[in-house]
């Protein structure tokens, strides 16, 4: 969440940086307290962030988190869609 002081949230984040080729890859998962839930986001030279998975504990959310960056590395064309849209976020259907 925007402005929490010290972002004691993200203590737990998992974060990867890696190129292939020219392509730039940031994948990040971390707890966030507006969902409630664990999420990966994934940014490709430095677009925007697109959350493709959501987890429910943070077991799940580093095997994730792991199977997304073997399956970048693998395929770097990799399509990427958000697994929640806005509204979803907003009215809390996930």
């Amino acid at each position: 969440m925007l402005g929490d002081e010290g972002r004691s949230w993200r203590a737990d984040a998992l974060n990867k940086r890696f190129v292939i080729g020219k392509t730039k890859f940031e994948v990040d998962t971390c707890y966030t307290p507006d969902t409630d839930q664990w999420e990966t986001g994934i940014k490709r030279n430095n677009g925007n962030w697109i959350i493709v998975e959501m987890y429910g504990d943070k077991e799940k959310a580093e095997k994730g988190h792991k199977e997304w960056i073997k399956k970048l590395k693998k395929n770097p064309k990799t399509k990427l869609k958000n697994c929640i849209s806005p509204n979803d976020w907003f009215f809390g259907d996930y």
